[in-house]
């Protein structure tokens, strides 16, 4: 108790040295005012001392944090809960949330609350608009004092360390246009009549020009050997942009079930390709928590040797040999500027039918 005293607020310290005063004037002047005066300083003290000593590291804390992963530009809610021991006074706790790194509000959330004994109490409060990466929550900042704010104590809670991780935004590359077409058509199986939506470079010309009718080449399914998506070392101002890319790749062949493999060359990440929801949170677990580096490799636009097709994402490509089984994604002046643009892109790229862009 007295190191909670000699640790008081400014306002405490005043009062203590008030009641000392009182003390000392009550003592010589022995009148009535006198000891009234000091009775009423002494009510004030005594109470700020009995608040000090308010168990308020006993009440139990929890905070839930969404467990689905968020995307950038989701506001999350956080929810908090207080329950208070058994034998309680009732007094009232305020509760500041310490915020993750790179987190940052106008003010940090803070709540006057009453724990109730045996019910949890429940409060929440709702994030800005989050940008890519992983917020780990964990501590959280507790005052309490006596009402007249003359003694105050401050103490933090360490809770159960909880992560909130947020993916990059993605656009779907499936929609009224049709699905973005597969790069090996697989083994010839015969000729069809033309239906709309067939791609023209699957035309039969003889067969065209024997029936009278356009006829199409039918293919067999090709085996899903599955595909690369390479993210090159990009500046700093598309580096965003291309792993918007790269995440809406991997959910156009997690949509498809299709194999899906990541390299980033500049943080030196390498997952092979597989196919699977578990793959999927893999590979968007990877890409929420990638950063530039500060300095990052000279690209030499590497591509994975296994033979499967890859989609490279760069800012240039003049210096990327011609591959067909390479399909190149540009992002910033010449190629894709925003992630609403990917799909129109990505289609006209491949319905031409060359891997350069």
């Amino acid at each position: 108790m007295i190191r909670r005293v000699l640790g008081a607020s400014g306002p405490g310290l005043v009062l203590l040295g008030g009641w000392g005063a009182v003390s000392l004037y009550a003592w010589l002047e022995g009148g009535t005012f006198a000891w009234r005066l000091w009775a009423a300083v002494s009510v004030l003290l005594l109470t700020g001392l009995v608040c000090l000593a308010v168990p308020a590291k006993k009440v139990q804390w929890q905070r839930v944090v969404p467990a689905r992963p968020a995307s950038a530009g989701e506001t999350p809610l956080i929810l908090l809960r207080c329950r208070a021991p058994r034998y309680w006074p009732g007094l009232s706790l305020t509760v500041e949330e310490v915020l993750p790194p790179g987190l940052s509000l106008t003010s940090p959330p803070v709540f006057e609350v009453w724990p109730r004994r045996g019910d949890w109490l429940e409060f929440s409060y709702r994030l800005p608009p989050l940008a890519r990466g992983r917020y780990p929550f964990s501590s959280l900042v507790l005052r309490w004092g006596d009402p007249f704010g003359f003694f105050v104590r401050r103490a933090s809670i360490a809770l159960p360390v909880q992560e909130l991780e947020v993916w990059p935004r993605t656009v779907p590359l499936e929609g009224g246009q049709g699905s973005l077409p597969s790069r090996d058509p697989g083994v010839l199986r015969g000729v069809r009549p033309y239906q709309p939506g067939d791609r023209i470079t699957h035309i039969h010309w003889a067969a065209t020009a024997k029936a009278g009718t356009f006829y199409v080449r039918e293919f067999e399914p090709p085996p899903r050997s599955g595909f690369w998506v390479v993210v090159d070392a990009l500046p700093d101002d598309l580096y965003e942009l291309g792993l918007e890319v790269a995440a809406s790749l991997c959910l156009w062949a997690f949509k498809r079930s299709e194999p899906v493999g990541l390299l980033d060359i500049a943080a030196g990440l390498e997952v092979p390709p597989q196919s699977g929801p578990a793959q999927f949170r893999r590979l968007m677990h990877h890409l929420a928590g990638l950063f530039r580096p500060s300095a990052p490799p000279v690209s030499s636009s590497l591509t994975p040797a296994d033979g499967r097709p890859a989609y490279l994402i760069t800012s240039a490509s003049a210096a990327v040999p011609r591959d067909p089984t390479l399909t190149v994604i540009v992002v910033g002046p010449g190629g894709v500027l925003a992630l609403e643009e990917l799909p129109t892109w990505l289609f006209r790229s491949v319905a031409q039918g060359g891997s350069q862009r």
